[in-house]
């Protein structure tokens, strides 16, 4: 099942009804501070809007709090940015539905302020953290060009050309150096590579077989699949 949050960045409509309109599956629908906004002026149901909503007027605050289930106002003041409340609150709702809700996906949390996008996506390792072997949570960044998702280590992963979001693949480190990266089904394989920071190792690959695998020993691994 799905969680869906759309923050205050690019909102592209199109992308988050479709990720909606392509499933029978229960979704939960958050909308951070903004993204509320966004939701509901696309005629999309929200069951949370969570946020301190200072980037609203009071008319659209007044919207907000009139269609959604439920609304979270928050202390303008705090540490901790309104998506990340909202994926406190996707986490709890993981939580208390053990296995029923698995997949987080972020719409919006990209844009022109680039520290809330480099914020944004070191929020996909707080999902990762949650997971252990009673709960597994995916979480993914969804824009027009980038379908962004952390990979953890001493796994095989496996992916499928087709399903791909993108035609390039790029991999780069999280956190410090990643060890032993196999990379199999690829235009540029790697067999127990070391991936670092620093240089642009893992950037602009492609898939070459109908059938993808990664994997590294230790580290973290964040995977961009994107397009033109």
């Amino acid at each position: 099942m799905k969680v869906i949050i759309v923050a205050g960045g690019n909102y592209e409509e199109d992308l988050v009804k479709s990720l909606i309109n392509e499933t029978e599956e229960d979704v939960f629908i958050i909308g951070a501070d903004r993204g509320a906004l966004s939701l509901i002026l696309s005629g999309i149901k929200i069951d949370l809007a969570i946020g301190d909503f200072d980037s609203v007027t009071e008319e659209e605050r007044e919207t907000i709090n009139t269609y959604s289930r439920e609304v979270v106002g928050l202390n303008p003041l705090k540490d901790a940015t309104d998506l990340e409340w909202a994926i406190d609150n996707a986490l709890f709702k993981c939580r208390i539905k053990r296995g029923y809700y698995n997949t987080i996906y972020l719409f919006a949390a990209t844009g022109t302020r680039l520290d809330h996008t480099f914020a944004n996506i070191n929020l996909l390792y707080k999902v990762l953290k949650e997971n252990d072997d009673y709960m597994k949570i995916k979480a993914y960044i969804i824009d027009g060009h980038n379908r962004i998702r952390l990979l953890d280590e001493r796994k095989r992963h496996v992916f499928y050309k087709d399903q791909l979001f993108g035609k390039y693949v790029s991999f780069l480190p999280f956190m410090g150096k990643v060890d032993k990266v196999t990379l199999k089904g690829f235009k540029y394989e790697t067999d127990e590579a070391e991936f670092t920071e620093g240089n642009s190792l893992g950037i602009s690959n492609e898939a070459k077989e109908d059938m993808l695998s990664v994997y590294f020993e230790s580290g973290k691994l964040l995977m961009f699949e994107s397009r033109d």
